[in-house]
């Protein structure tokens, strides 16, 4: 048999070797590629930023600090665009006696009851933050003090119509709850402050919701 010979390949420019147009087919799939490990790290930054902000017990209420960077933002935009801004402030009436005679578990339902009765009652743009162990704050933008403690009052009254079923019986849910304007504040911490003194003044008062006016707490 005769042997093969190995012939020299055709000395054309360009045989053998990738087209253009493979390059750009390649480079097209590589972007592309690219793109969605892009849009999967985005979506992933997104989650890990909600988880961070949320309060680890009532998600998706935020937690105290993202509440506060949010205070701040709201008073800032309050100031510079005059933009009619409110918080609303609650405290849970009676949780260290609901944790001390049923237990903490009977405690969260509690609070995790009230999260839902909040983020149920607000608007898209609304913030719900727990604030404290038995505190709640609800930033709102675009409403006026009136309309604010309308919202505030029928909060506080949806709450009180429950009855939670605890662990051997049911226990009773109130809320005391504060209204402030972020008119004329000087900070967002003010706004809290103000908010805080409606709430007790409402405890103290057994009104319910008050809002600090000029001539001091006045009840819805």
């Amino acid at each position: 048999m005769g042997s093969v010979m190995n012939l020299p390949a055709p000395d054309f420019p360009g045989f053998g070797e990738p087209s253009a147009d493979d390059g750009l087919e390649g480079l097209h799939s590589e972007l592309a590629r690219l793109r969605d490990e892009l849009d999967a790290t985005r979506a992933r930054v997104r989650q890990l930023e909600e988880a961070v902000d949320q309060d680890p017990l009532v998600p998706p209420v935020l937690n105290r600090r993202a509440f506060e960077r949010e205070l701040y933002r709201t008073w800032s935009s309050s100031r510079r665009h005059g933009v009619a801004a409110c918080l609303i402030y609650l405290d849970v009436d009676g949780l260290k006696a609901v944790n001390d005679t049923h237990g903490h578990a009977a405690g969260d339902s509690v609070l995790r009851h009230v999260s839902r009765v909040l983020m149920a009652s607000v608007r898209r743009t609304d913030k719900v933050g727990r604030l404290g162990g038995d505190e709640f704050g609800i930033l709102m933008e675009r409403i006026e003090v009136h309309e604010a403690r309308r919202l505030a009052e029928a909060i506080r009254t949806h709450i009180g119509a429950d009855t939670l079923v605890g662990i051997d019986c049911g226990v009773a849910i109130s809320v005391s709850v504060g209204v402030a304007s972020f008119d004329g504040s000087d900070s967002g911490y003010e706004v809290i402050d103000m908010a805080d003194k409606a709430m007790y003044a409402a405890r103290r008062h057994r009104r319910g919701v008050a809002t600090l006016g000029e001539a001091g707490p006045v009840g819805v």
